[in-house]
């Protein structure tokens, strides 16, 4: 309830590429993981892969588990690759898959191959609650992989490949954003939308009427 502006505005844009990377900022419970998800469904009937990945203070975001979650997901590439008859992409993407589990190269390499097999594909990066991993005074990123990684996100995203990110703060690592990456504050709910959710119980909502 009250998301639907903004998911009517932001789906075109990130469909034609006009927005690339998408930062949804706003406090806790004003429904930016339930506007990721809508547009991750929305985007996935358009031929999207998700790769979504959730953070938190129990099981914050690393650089293993994004590597994994990359390498599952290419993985899941290879197969749609090769049931479509396109043997040599479903070969690079399974080879890839392994690469990146390859403990002798660097974790920087490994997430730049990444990168750029998205660049190739047509993806879509989920990574929710990712204040979980800032520092509560400053907002940079505390691991200096995911660090770096966000910056070269930034900076080097593009293709047929999406991102979207969900954040309470905004992450201070990189304040100039690149032109095809938005950041969308959600505000408060109008009292519109707050009387819509009231209403879904019945007996609330006979007494509004009444």
């Amino acid at each position: 309830v009250g998301r639907r502006r903004e998911q009517q505005r932001l789906l075109p844009a990130l469909r034609s590429a006009d927005l690339e990377l998408l930062i949804i900022t706003g406090l806790g419970g004003s429904g930016k993981s339930t506007l990721a998800t809508r547009l991750a469904r929305k985007l996935e009937t358009y031929g999207f892969m998700p790769i979504p990945l959730s953070s938190s203070k129990e099981n914050p975001l690393s650089s293993a588990r994004l590597l994994q979650a990359f390498g599952e997901a290419f993985r899941k590439a290879a197969r749609k690759h090769k049931s479509r008859g396109n043997a040599q992409k479903a070969e690079e993407l399974a080879i890839l898959a392994e690469d990146l589990g390859n403990a002798r190269q660097s974790v920087e390499g490994r997430l730049h191959d990444a990168l750029s097999a998205l660049n190739d594909g047509q993806f879509l990066l989920l990574l929710d609650n990712f204040e979980s991993i800032l520092d509560e005074v400053d907002l940079h990123i505390l691991d200096p992989e995911i660090a770096s990684f966000y910056r070269y996100l930034l900076e080097n995203l593009s293709g047929s490949s999406r991102a979207i990110i969900t954040t309470r703060y905004p992450p201070s690592d990189m304040p100039n954003l690149p032109p095809k990456a938005r950041r969308e504050d959600l505000s408060d709910f109008s009292q519109s939308s707050f009387l819509k959710i009231l209403q879904r119980d019945p007996e609330v909502e006979r007494r509004i009427r009444s």
